[in-house]
Parts: structure tokens; C-alpha cells; sequence
């Protein structure tokens, strides 16, 4: 152990922690005027509270090997130097009520659980490329730049509300970068916000539809949109309607909803595709020429068998057809041959939807190219 090294000028160079480290005030001081630590290890938890720290809390970590076996916390303190933790593995971190007026990098780390609660950074926020399977930000302020760029954060096939990502009244009053991120277990990002000449990043993040609320895919769509990128808004307005049909499910009063929801996915994946309504439009038009076919063959056979044994069947088949034919602003569209006219009038209101859909579909391609 080497205290106030003239090399590393911190107050501990190469330390190794055997038991719990605390470092706090002492004496009404709290403010320590040299850097903490450099290099060394933690084998069960550290915790910083009640103190201001005028230099770097750790040095060197980008040459000197620093590992924090369990829990390391900062609480109510003030960190005015840089804070600078990169490649490391920690099982729980937690920074609450606290205040980095420095730049803060995260980056490469492992951590099982990051917790950050009542906190403000003033300097940059950099976690590039760290894992986070367990991550909630509550009730911070970031005023310069986010970089959460190829973070992974949940625990991959689990969609959970334990393992989901959450923001949670976070206002971000500069840049935020989520590009190339990944969120295994969901995103919840509807109670944050944006400065409105900030848009957030999610250029090519991966987040599930499950565990994602809609207010968060309708967050992100929002941002494309700003930013012009009508592709990528429209990948998420898909996520935002199937999510919005998960919501409902379940629901008596909106099954309506639900079925024109199913159906417009089904169709067109909410107008976002035009092969798949020409697809069914060119499925329809084959299904109908077959009817068209074989019907004076199956009007015969009805009309010489069913018809005479059942005449209450001819009745109901004539009132609908009949109605088919008085419906007067479709009723020149219908095929003129006697008893297929519902089936016309069916197969005609399916072709005007398709046909909207296509339409829809393309001038939406048109727009974003």
C-alpha cells in the first residue's frame, strides 16, 4: 500500500480493499483537495458520501487495473474534477443525490445494477460500448452531451419490469445519443425531456416491442420526424401501433379497435409496405375469377337441388342479393349475373381497400424517398 504517492498523487496507489471501504468526512472536513484512488481493488463494497472531491476520485484507469468486486456508491457528494471509471466490473453502482460538475465516463464497463437517483451532471455523460443489465435513471438533470452509443443494456430474452431501462423524470437539455444501442428488455422512456433543439439519437437501436410502452415508440418516431429521417419513423410508428394493439387487448369495449388494428398489419403492416396489399390484391382477384367460373355450375346445382328442398334458403339468398343490388352507389359495379350479387358487392369493398392500402403504401414510399 502506498498512501499519497508522488507518482500517482492520489491518496491511494495500488491499494487492495479487503473489507469495506468508506470514505466520508471527518472532523467537519469534507472536502479532499488530492485524488482518491489509483489502480487497487475493491473485494466487497465502497461508498463515497458527505464529500467533495476536488480532484479525480480514481487515476490512472486507463493504464492501471481497478476492480470493484461488489457495491460502490456515491451519495450526496460533489465531484468537481473529471470522473473517470472505464473497463470496469462492478456488481452494483449507485449514485444518488449527488453532483458531477466534470465530465463522467462509464465507458467498457460491466455492472450488474446501475442505479442513479436525484443527481445532476453538468459535464459530458460518456458510456460508450458498457453493459448494463440492470439500469434506471430517476429525477437527474444532464446539461451536456449523452453518449449511450453502443450500450447494451437488459438481459437478453428476458422482458421483464426488473431488467427493463427506465428514465424516469430526466430532463436532458443537450445532445443524447443512443446510436447502435441495444435494450434487450425494453425501453421506458415517456416521462423525460428533450430540449426542444436537442433530438435524441436512436439511429439503428435495437428495442423490443415487448416491455417498450407506446408513448416511448411514439418518442422516438417523433425524433426521426424532427430530424427528416421518415424511414426510420416510420419503423417505429409499426412498433407504436402493434404495441398499441397489445394494450387493448384484453379490453371488451375496444375489440373493434383491436380487429382494425390486426387487420391493418395484417394488410399493409400499418401502410408501411406495399407488397403485402398487392399480394393480397392479386390473391383476391385470383379467388374471385374462380367463383366467377364455376358459379352458373353451383347456381344449377343449387337451384335444382337445395332450392326445391329448402325454400326458406332461396328466400334468404334472393333478400340478400337483392339488397346487394340496391345499395345505389355500388350497385353499377356489381357483376350482373343472377345470384352472385353479395358476393360481388363483398368482393368489391375489398378491392377498394386494398387499393386505398397500395395507394397509402406508395405515396408513403414516395414521401420518404
Amino acid at each position: 500500500m502506498n498512501l499519497l504517492s508522488d507518482k500517482s498523487k492520489s491518496l491511494f496507489d495500488s491499494c487492495t480493499f479487503e473489507g469495506n471501504c468508506e470514505i466520508g468526512p471527518s472532523q467537519d472536513k469534507n472536502t479532499f483537495e488530492v485524488a482518491l484512488f489509483s489502480g487497487g481493488g475493491f473485494k466487497k463494497y465502497l461508498n463515497v458520501k458527505k464529500v467533495v472531491l476536488k480532484k479525480e476520485a480514481f487515476t490512472d484507469s486507463d493504464t492501471k487495473l481497478l476492480y470493484i468486486n461488489d457495491y460502490f456508491s456515491i451519495e450526496e457528494s460533489i465531484i468537481e474534477d473529471r470522473f473517470i471509471l472505464n473497463k470496469t466490473t462492478i456488481k452494483n453502482l449507485v449514485i444518488a443525490k449527488s453532483l458531477f460538475k466534470s465530465k463522467v465516463e462509464l465507458k467498457g464497463d460491466i455492472i450488474n445494477d446501475v442505479s442513479i437517483v436525484d443527481s445532476n451532471f453538468d459535464g459530458i455523460l460518456d458510456c460508450h460500448g458498457s453493459i448494463f443489465e440492470k439500469f434506471q435513471m430517476i429525477q437527474a438533470t444532464l446539461n451536456n452531451f449523452v453518449i449511450f452509443e453502443k450500450v447494451i443494456f437488459g438481459k437478453e430474452n428476458t422482458y421483464t419490469s426488473e431488467f427493463e431501462t427506465k428514465f424516469i423524470y430526466v430532463t436532458f437539455t443537450n445532445f443524447l445519443n443512443f446510436r447502435e444501442t441495444t435494450f434487450h428488455s425494453g425501453l421506458d422512456i415517456k416521462k423525460i425531456n428533450f430540449s426542444p433543439d436537442f433530438q435524441p439519437n436512436f439511429l439503428e437501436a435495437k428495442i423490443p416491442n415487448q416491455n417498450t410502452n407506446r408513448e416511448t415508440f411514439r418518442i422516438i418516431k417523433k425524433s426521426f420526424d424532427e430530424l427528416g429521417n421518415h424511414i426510420e419513423a416510420n419503423k417505429f410508428f409499426i412498433e407504436e401501433m402493434k404495441t398499441y394493439r397489445r394494450e387493448l387487448k384484453g379490453n371488451k369495449e375496444e375489440r373493434w379497435t383491436r380487429l382494425i388494428l390486426f387487420l391493418n398489419d395484417l394488410i399493409s403492416s400499418f401502410g408501411q409496405s406495399y407488397i403485402k396489399p398487392i399480394g393480397w390484391f392479386l390473391g383476391t382477384t385470383l379467388t374471385y375469377s374462380i367463383i366467377k367460373f364455376f358459379h352458373p355450375k353451383i347456381y344449377k346445382i343449387l337451384s335444382d337441388s337445395w332450392y326445391k328442398n329448402y325454400p326458406t334458403l332461396e328466400t334468404v339468398s334472393n333478400e340478400i342479393n337483392n339488397f346487394a343490388k340496391n345499395i345505389l352507389p355500388l350497385s353499377s359495379f356489381l357483376d350482373k349475373s343472377v345470384g352472385i350479387e353479395f358476393i360481388s358487392l363483398f368482393f368489391y369493398i375489398i378491392f377498394s381497400i386494398l387499393i386505398w392500402q397500395i395507394f397509402i403504401a406508395v405515396k408513403r414510399k414516395v414521401i420518404r424517398e
